[in-house]
């Protein structure tokens, strides 16, 4: 079953509030700052970037980002951030709707997504995203990311479901991943790390990995 997601939902949000998730970096971007620098990370693509709490973040320690978004409001939003905070050098923003299209960039160090796996995506949208994933970046190079974990997540199997492990809350479309499902979909990549994080309203998952050599 393939599902049908629309960005309504997040337009609205975004619209309504300039830093709906607060101006404080995720978790998952203060975790990963140590795997990018023991792996001299420079190059970062972001999957689902939103309104940029991240992307500045991890900006402003020293990376170069190049972040992505199918929301025009989130990306307009950001570019007005990064313009005003003198970031321009360190952060290319585009629209993409993802995994509709992929964007046309070099090779990056490092794919980077807090929570956008979360994203209503059938089996066959993430097998495309990984894909994509493995292709873009350069040899050794790191995937980091964070699901909804199913096993604790106290929203899992709330609201009406609309796909596999995946619920409609409130308007919000919200896929969850056990450890061993989301790692499936990341086949190819040595695992660095796995945590258990939470934050709120959330319990995560957090990944970090390696592109493999085999």
């Amino acid at each position: 079953m393939r599902l049908k997601h629309k960005l309504s939902i997040w337009d609205s949000v975004y619209s309504s509030d300039a830093a709906y998730f607060g101006y404080e970096p995720s978790v998952l971007a203060k975790e990963s700052l140590r795997f990018f620098d023991e792996n001299q990370c420079k190059k970062i693509l972001e999957l689902g970037c939103g309104q940029g709490r991240d992307t500045i973040f991890l900006a402003r320690n020293g990376l170069k980002i190049h972040a992505v978004d199918a929301s025009a409001i989130s990306v307009a939003q950001l570019k007005e951030k990064v313009a005003s905070l003198g970031l321009d050098e360190k952060i290319r923003i585009s629209l993409v709707d993802l995994p509709r299209q992929f964007p046309a960039i070099e090779q990056v160090d490092a794919v980077y997504s807090h929570l956008f796996y979360c994203m209503p995506f059938d089996d066959q949208e993430m097998r495309r995203l990984f894909d994509f994933t493995r292709k873009i970046l350069h040899k050794n190079g790191l995937h980091v990311f964070s699901v909804r974990d199913k096993n604790a997540d106290k929203s899992f199997g709330k609201g009406k479901e609309i796909g596999k492990d995946t619920f409609d809350i409130d308007g919000f479309k919200v896929r969850f991943f056990t450890k061993e499902e989301i790692l499936w979909f990341n086949q190819g990549f040595e695992i660095l790390e796995v945590k258990e994080a939470y934050e709120e309203p959330c319990s995560l998952i957090l990944i970090f990995s390696k592109l493999s050599d085999i």
